[in-house]
């Protein structure tokens, strides 16, 4: 999947690393922000749902890599990585 952001691609990674700014856009709740090695658990309230994600790759202002196990048993990628597009 692809989407395009109108905003500096700074403020989009902070929107993402930032605990406080990700439960202000896309989840509830997130209890910590990127840094590999470490496990973020990120919570849609209206859902339910609570996913633990392992951190895996960090590389700063530019992509981050995490993983999950879910409850049914099946492993879950996410990926995201930034791109500055021209105006």
């Amino acid at each position: 999947m692809s989407r395009r952001v109108a905003a500096p691609s700074d403020a989009v990674w902070e929107a993402w690393a930032d605990p406080g700014r990700l439960a202000g856009w896309f989840v509830g709740e997130a209890d910590a922000g990127l840094e590999e090695a470490r496990r973020v658990s990120w919570r849609w309230c209206q859902f339910g749902l609570t996913v633990a994600y392992d951190v895996v790759e960090v590389d700063p202002r530019r992509a981050f890599e995490l993983k999950a196990a879910m409850a049914d048993g099946t492993a879950r990628t996410l990926r995201v990585e930034l791109e500055a597009l021209d105006s």
